[in-house]
């Protein structure tokens, strides 16, 4: 996997690891995207437990990690915890992952990521829409890049909650491969 690829995996994770505890709060027995909008209007802080498991063709076997996320607005950080270290911080300035720093004009592919992701920090869902299309069947949404997206590698996500609406999991497929992610220990500051 190239390290742009595996970049941009790590920030459509980081979105979605943040879309999906939003998605959880919803309030109503099926969700509701404008009723996600106007509840985080005014978050200052949101913070997650996350299990990702990551398959595909160029990993030999599953590959588990355990994350913690860390949102404010303007910045995601997905710092990993087990089996190895390492902080991937999100930003409107860009990528940064310690050694490896990007600015978000690097590519039409990270330009788009930013843009994506800055509509996020603002749950301007509009924005979002742009790249993907939305849509809500009962407890579950579903993601999906439009075809003209610079961000149609990733072919598509999946939020899944309980009957309580706690967020179950998130599945994101791209073109090489695929993430399941875990949630716990959701917390969130207005």
């Amino acid at each position: 996997m190239t390290p742009l690829r595996t970049l941009a995996m790590k920030a459509a994770c980081a979105f979605v690891s943040t879309l999906a505890s939003s998605l959880a709060q919803a309030k109503s027995g099926s969700l509701d995207l404008e009723k996600i909008r106007q509840h985080y209007a005014g978050l200052t802080h949101l913070r997650a437990d996350v299990e990702q498991t990551r398959s595909g063709k160029h990993l030999l076997k599953p590959f588990v990690s355990e994350i913690k996320l860390d949102y404010t607005p303007g910045s995601i950080t997905w710092r990993y915890v087990k089996p190895f270290e390492q902080t991937v911080k999100i930003s409107p300035q860009g990528f940064d992952m310690g050694d490896r720093k990007l600015p978000p004009g690097h590519s039409e592919r990270l330009r788009s990521l930013t843009a994506m992701l800055e509509a996020l920090f603002r749950m301007d869902l509009d924005a979002m829409k742009k790249d993907f299309t939305v849509k809500v069947e009962g407890n579950t949404v579903h993601a999906t890049p439009l075809p003209s997206s610079p961000l149609a590698f990733v072919r598509g996500m999946q939020f899944e909650f309980a009957p309580s609406l706690a967020i179950v999991s998130v599945v994101i497929n791209t073109e090489t491969d695929s993430a399941v992610m875990k949630f716990s220990n959701i917390r969130l500051d207005k």
